[in-house]
C-alpha cells in the first residue's frame, strides 16, 4: 500500500466533514429521541406486555399526541 499524501488529506477532510454532520444528528437523537425511547422501554420492562413492539408503538403514539396538544396549547397562549 502506497501512502499518497493527497489521498490521506482527502480522507482526513472527509472524516472531519462526517464527524461534524454526525454531531448534529447525535445531538438531535440525544435531546429528542433517546429520552422518549428510554421511557418507553422502561415501561415495557415494568408492564411486560405480551407484544412489546405494539406496546411501544402505542406508547409513542400517545406521546406524539400529547406533544402535539402541548404545541397547540402553547400556540394558543401566544395568540
Amino acid at each position: 500500500v502506497i501512502n499518497n499524501p493527497k489521498i490521506e488529506q482527502l480522507k482526513e477532510r472527509n472524516r472531519i466533514i462526517l464527524e461534524k454532520r454526525s454531531q448534529v444528528l447525535r445531538f438531535y437523537l440525544i435531546e429528542n429521541v433517546i429520552p422518549i425511547l428510554s421511557e418507553g422501554i422502561l415501561n415495557i420492562s415494568q408492564e411486560l406486555p405480551e407484544n412489546p413492539t405494539e406496546f411501544l408503538q402505542q406508547y409513542l403514539e400517545k406521546i406524539a399526541i400529547e406533544q402535539q396538544q402541548k404545541m397547540n396549547e402553547d400556540q394558543n397562549n401566544v395568540l
